[in-house]
């Protein structure tokens, strides 16, 4: 089925986004939640502190079916789908990029795992390619409603959940990315041993299209979404938003690595500097 017919679904708030289940035909699925559970990865990276709790792994062991929905991910079909709400502007997927430009197209969260609201890096190649949107495709072979570990879309600052997308198998979704699309993961407690595994993609323009992109996604919006330049940036101490907060980790010590980074953050989004 074309994606043409998912273009109405959009979303605009707090960000613009979209939900599309039973992406893959249902025998394709069998066959990657099979593969998957016969695959042995090998991780690339693990992440366990106040903020993150979560582990990306390299596609040197995936299979084909893994490797098939990759390509899927950063197909020409899937970036024209996203073009289309950005104005057409040429995409470059990360799938494009040497070694996905040291990225992670596979990540896993156990029992207890979760993200807090953080926005991802604003571009790479030395700012010469500008992050313009995410995919995530949920990958477990079955998700209950009380389990979590629902990827949650927070408002334009980052500090109150606005939207919790459930992880169901099988399902896409896509989000436009700028410097506030505040997103992150609700802690993931399976009542059983089933592993949240996600795919991820980014999408990426040509910085002399930037102006165009911020124009184009502002159209008939109130609250305006910017463009700022940044690294992955978590908010820290309150992860799971002001009206979550947790005392018993807001003291924990490894939210202040993470300061230094927001504050970059803030001072390049307010000031138009362009600090590293």
């Amino acid at each position: 089925m074309s994606l043409d017919v998912y273009a109405n679904n959009w979303v605009n708030y707090p960000f613009p986004h979209i939900v599309i289940d039973n992406y893959l035909p249902e025998n394709e699925f069998k066959k990657l939640s099979k593969e998957l559970e016969s695959t042995d990865t090998k991780l690339q990276r693990k992440f366990k502190t106040a903020l993150e709790n979560k582990e990306i792994h390299k596609d040197e062991t995936l299979k084909q079916n893994a490797r098939k929905l990759i390509n899927n991910m950063s197909s020409e079909e899937i970036k024209k789908f996203i073009s289309k709400k950005i104005k057409s502007l040429p995409l470059i997927s990360l799938g494009e990029k040497k070694d996905y430009s040291g990225y992670s197209p596979f990540h896993t969260t156990y029992f207890g795992g979760f993200l807090g609201s953080h926005i991802d890096h604003s571009s790479i190649e030395n700012g010469d390619l500008i992050h313009v949107a995410n995919t995530i495709f949920y990958a477990s072979t079955e998700w209950k409603k009380n389990w979590g570990g629902e990827t949650i879309l927070f408002s334009n600052n980052g500090f109150f959940q606005k939207v919790k997308i459930s992880p169901k198998p099988n399902r896409l979704i896509i989000f436009i990315h700028c410097a506030n699309s505040w997103h992150g993961v609700s802690k993931y407690n399976p009542k059983k041993e089933v592993t949240r595994k996600t795919f991820y993609h980014d999408y990426y323009i040509s910085k002399v299209h930037r102006d165009n992109f911020i124009t184009c996604i502002n159209k008939n919006r109130k609250n305006k979404l910017t463009f700022s330049t940044h690294s992955t940036t978590f908010i820290p101490f309150i992860p799971n938003g002001i009206n979550n907060i947790s005392l018993k980790n807001f003291f924990l010590k490894s939210n202040l690595k993470y300061l230094k980074v927001y504050f970059i953050y803030l001072i390049n989004k307010f000031f138009k500097t362009d600090f590293g």
